[in-house]
């Protein structure tokens, strides 16, 4: 804490005891630091100057005296935040000392049992990187595992903490499982879940159990401080984690799936579906993918597995909309390589992208339009993507003009004398197969400005229909064919 606000803080505090003592309650209420209600109630104003006093109040409380003039306020939720804001300011150096002042007094009563409960949760709430800690932090949580065993035996509860701080305790217990050797204790089972690091199996324990407040739409920055440090630390404990649960938390499945993709795992569709459905986990994933070593086409292949998957019940599959909302899609698609994705997928899978095709990027675009000229029963879904379609998949389009269903062919050929008619007369005049010229004269239309002049020449250069079909050609753009009626006319002439 700032020394010098704490000093500030504690003369105001000593001038408002100083009125207490020899001002009566009328010339107190004078004060700028003192308010009254109308109930006639008075506090100290602002309300933050009287919990930052009150917080250091406790500060020097926890350094200065015995555990017995602080401990038992652990048990009223409103000091016991003022205790934890005191705690949060200590150095571990300082924490450490006030563990020996506890030790040396130390009894099985509220204060005892107040004062060890809030300095195991000071050490949980910090990240200790290899830190070596002191054996009396080392002790005071001996303490605690000890008392609280016997009557928690499925699941380690504090005695001093409301349900409502109980998302505060599970990373806390992370912590102190990743940062000492386990207690001498034997301890059960169900208690892997709290103390990982301390059983060989830890994915064993009912991870499911960990439960989060958070909105699906909540982003990560706007999480409860108690979520936020248990999602962090989450991420330490799937790194020591043999292998993933298996009775899945959403915590954790952003972190499993950077995992996997970094040990190159499959990855269940269940761990995408939770963190792509959740915004605060998807902030998480995106952080892991921006530092994983890794190509981003892997990640990309992955989901793509994922999603494809079919599970008992279709309703449990990714949904394609699910995907195409997705940030993290979005910054795999960007950072891949287009050909190398659309290659790896089968028929399946490329089923299921044809769904997402308006929403990727033009280069997978055209790298599917090819895929797809290749399989006959996907060149029938001309009409899903042709209204998507723009300049920029000309190319890719052209060949589509060549493939085995006619049907498609007239219908590529519509849409490229619709919106590329300079293009299409020059595929007519140059030298293209006999069945792109075909279907490009069969999709022609008399509305088309242009267009009978470009017919009529290549007609007269290259026998491309038969008689029968040249004479239905020519009394469909005879009534609009104005000063060329002629000359279209003598296309039927022997």
């Amino acid at each position: 804490m700032e020394a010098d606000d704490a000093t500030k803080r504690m003369a105001i505090a000593q001038k408002a005891r100083t009125q207490l003592s020899t001002s009566n309650r009328v010339n107190l209420i004078d004060s700028r630091f003192l308010l009254q209600n109308e109930a006639g109630d008075v506090m100290l104003s602002p309300r933050f100057l009287a919990d930052l006093i009150a917080r250091d109040w406790i500060c020097h409380q926890i350094l200065e005296t015995p555990h017995t003039n602080w401990g038992t306020l652990c048990f009223d939720s409103f000091r016991r935040e003022l205790i934890k804001e005191a705690f949060d300011l200590l150095t571990i150096k300082e924490i450490a000392e006030c563990a020996s002042t506890v030790l040396r007094s130390y009894r099985e009563d509220s204060a005892g049992i107040g004062a060890t409960e809030a300095i195991f949760a000071a050490i949980g709430r910090r990240t200790l990187a290899g830190e070596q800690l002191p054996q009396s932090l080392r002790n005071i949580a001996e303490i605690v595992i000890g008392r609280i065993m016997p009557s928690c035996p499925y699941e380690p509860s504090p005695w001093s903490l409301g349900y409502e701080e109980m998302t505060w305790w599970q990373p806390i217990c992370w912590s102190w499982s990743l940062a000492i050797a386990k207690p001498t204790q034997e301890l059960p089972i169900e208690w892997a879940t709290f103390f990982p690091a301390w059983f060989d199996n830890p994915q064993d324990g009912i991870w499911a159990r960990i439960v989060l407040s958070a909105k699906d739409h909540t982003p990560f920055e706007y999480l409860a401080a108690a979520e936020k440090y248990l999602l962090k630390r989450a991420k330490d404990v799937v790194q020591i984690l043999p292998s993933p649960p298996t009775s899945l938390s959403e915590a954790f499945a952003p972190y499993l799936i950077s995992r996997a993709i970094e040990e190159g795992l499959e990855i269940p569709r269940e761990w995408w579906q939770v963190t792509l459905e959740k915004t605060w986990a998807e902030d998480l994933l995106l952080a892991e993918l921006d530092g994983i070593g890794q190509p981003a086409t892997t990640c990309l292949i992955k989901l793509s597995d994922a999603a494809i998957q079919i599970p008992l019940s279709e309703d449990k599959r990714i949904h394609w909309i699910t995907i195409s909302r997705s940030r993290a899609w979005q910054w795999m698609l960007e950072r891949s390589d287009a050909k190398q994705f659309i290659s790896h997928l089968d028929d399946e899978g490329l089923a299921f992208i044809w769904h997402l095709f308006p929403y990727l990027p033009t280069n997978y675009q055209i790298e599917i339009l090819g895929r797809f000229r290749n399989h006959e029963k996907w060149v029938m879904r001309w009409w899903d993507i042709v209204m998507r379609l723009t300049d920029e998949h000309v190319d890719a389009v052209i060949p589509w003009l060549g493939v085995d269903d006619d049907h498609t062919g007239y219908m590529v050929g519509l849409w490229l004398w619709g919106g590329h008619q300079k293009i299409t007369e020059a595929l007519l005049m140059g030298n293209t197969s006999h069945i792109i010229k075909r279907r490009l004269i069969f999709s022609a239309h008399s509305t088309y400005s242009g267009t009978l002049p470009t017919l009529i020449h290549v007609l007269k250069s290259e026998a491309l229909l038969s008689p029968e079909e040249l004479k239905d050609l020519v009394l469909r753009f005879l009534p609009s064919s104005a000063e060329l009626a002629t000359e279209l006319l003598s296309l039927m002439e022997p």
